[in-house]
């Protein structure tokens, strides 16, 4: 078990992403998410809006405002909902070395990351390979490691859209419902972002409940609305 986390001093004026960008907010929230108790040597961990609410005093509301500003806005992190796990794509240039030992030791934790895109990322960065990521800050790292700003993590990745960010879709999911939709998806994902803040119901799968409204909806109704004004269950 790790007892202290590294920051690099130059994280206060020499990166330019968090001179230029970061608020005084944004700062602190990073740099809880780089030395919280939960960080593993993987750069990835679980962690419920609800902990990161008591050990930083924000609200879970901020919490969640400000996760998406990490990963949507600053390009810093990536979030899966579905696992409530966040990485870290920058964690190896504070916390990884050459040594072999210290990524067997990375290896070896694989096993306890949830979401397949994560663990799929963290193990080709300890092996060496070239890695894609959902990440636009520059990197300093210590391991030999080629990065490509492409999208094979990206596209497993859940982002919340809608009013009420309720409806989660990755960029695939997104891609697909486009073509599907061009004239009327914006009032499709409305549809069932109000539904889910009206009636609290869940869904397991956002894109095949939309395209499955699509498919009974009758001629001339809105899109996921009966003729009552009610979404299809």
């Amino acid at each position: 078990m790790a007892y202290y986390r590294q920051v690099y001093m130059k994280f206060w004026n020499d990166d330019s992403k968090v001179v230029n960008n970061f608020t005084p907010e944004d700062k602190y929230f990073f740099l809880y998410l780089m030395t919280n108790p939960h960080t593993t040597l993987t750069g990835c961990y679980e962690i419920s809006f609800k902990m990161a609410s008591v050990e930083t005093g924000y609200t879970e509301e901020t919490v969640k405002r400000l996760m998406d500003r990490m990963e949507r806005i600053h390009g810093v992190i990536c979030y899966d909902p579905d696992t409530s796990e966040v990485l870290i794509v920058n964690w190896h240039k504070y916390n990884w070395t050459t040594s072999d030992k210290l990524l067997q030791s990375v290896r070896n934790q694989l096993s306890y990351i949830r979401s397949s895109a994560f663990r799929e990322y963290v193990e080709k960065l300890a092996n060496g390979d070239t890695v894609s990521i959902p990440y636009r800050y520059p990197m300093d790292t210590s391991i030999s490691v080629s990065v490509s700003i492409t999208d094979p993590v990206k596209k497993d990745i859940k982002h919340k859209y809608g009013e009420y960010k309720h409806v989660l879709l990755t960029d695939s999911d997104m891609e697909k419902l486009k073509a599907a939709f061009p004239d009327d998806l914006d009032e499709r994902i409305k549809a069932l972002d109000e539904y889910i803040e009206e009636s609290g119901k869940t869904y397991k799968n956002h894109y095949i409940t939309i395209t499955r409204w699509a498919k009974k909806d009758e001629p001339k109704q809105k899109p996921g609305f009966t003729k009552g004004g009610f979404p299809y269950l």
